[in-house]
């Protein structure tokens, strides 16, 4: 007979025969023994040791018990130490992912200045490439002048004013010098040491070392090239004498003695206005 599955009625025959026996035989027992004294003793007896065996059996069970419950609690105080163990390290997951996503924030704000900068130095690359372009084109006109052996202006005033716009600063503030000091005598050291202290007059913070030598070369090779050009002669006593075109161009260019006018970047606003300050009182 399988677990499970119904039984037949045979079966149920044979469980109620042999429970008829049984009773049968526990009756016919009490029937005849059941005044014997002797067979009452043994079944007391039987039935004390039966008890003790059971109650023991009883002790040993809780005691086995109690010893499994032990040995469940501890571990399940190391299952909870385990727990809490990996918590912290969630905590702490938590916190390095924390500072991650802060860091990575970071270095995406330093690539959007990265981004800003490239684009402004693009931008300047294309404006100074402009500039370049008309430079060229000035140097175009003037490189006839260069090659030809006599001094004839072969440049006009607009093409001069793409020049000096062209030009650098320093060589923006020489040639304004030269056009204040036009009809005047020229002192190279003197023209080097005021445009050394309009220099540091644009950087009151800086140092203070002298490069009046240099600018004196500036003002020396500005001289020298345009009177290569035929615009500029300088006679015995040093007099400056600007030609009639250089006049004409440095009158249009410096038309606004505004150094935002000019195109002057703003850390040199300064120094164009310590050399309009000068001349204006001298």
């Amino acid at each position: 007979m399988e677990s499970g599955t119904p039984k037949s009625t045979r079966e149920w025959f044979y469980l109620i025969a042999v429970v008829v026996l049984l009773e049968f035989i526990f009756l016919h027992s009490v029937y005849t023994y059941g005044t014997d004294k002797e067979v009452l003793a043994y079944s007391s007896f039987a039935g004390t040791i039966t008890s003790i065996i059971l109650a023991l059996i009883a002790i040993i069970w809780g005691f086995v018990q109690t010893i499994t419950q032990q040995n469940s609690a501890v571990e399940l105080g190391k299952q909870i130490d385990s727990l809490k163990d990996a918590g912290k390290n969630v905590t702490g997951s938590a916190e390095a992912l924390t500072e991650g996503l802060t860091h990575l924030s970071n270095v995406a704000k330093k690539l959007e200045d990265i981004g800003e900068v490239v684009t402004a130095s693009q931008k300047g690359i294309t404006d100074v490439s402009g500039m370049m372009g008309d430079l060229i084109k000035a140097q175009e006109k003037i490189r006839p002048i260069v090659d030809t052996p006599d001094t004839t202006t072969a440049i006009d005033a607009n093409t001069l004013v793409q020049w000096i716009t062209a030009a650098n600063i320093g060589a923006t503030n020489s040639i304004y010098c030269l056009y204040k000091l036009d009809s005047k005598k020229l002192d190279r050291a003197a023209v080097g040491k005021l445009l050394n202290e309009a220099f540091h007059a644009a950087r009151p913070g800086g140092d203070k070392f002298d490069l009046s030598d240099y600018f004196r070369g500036h003002v020396a090779a500005t001289s020298g090239l345009l009177k290569a050009m035929g615009l500029l002669q300088i006679d015995n006593q040093d007099i400056a004498q600007l030609s009639p075109t250089l006049k004409e161009a440095l009158a249009t260019y410096f038309s606004k003695e505004d150094p935002k006018e000019l195109g002057y970047p703003t850390d040199s606003y300064e120094a164009f206005n310590h050399l309009k300050k000068y001349f204006a009182n001298s």
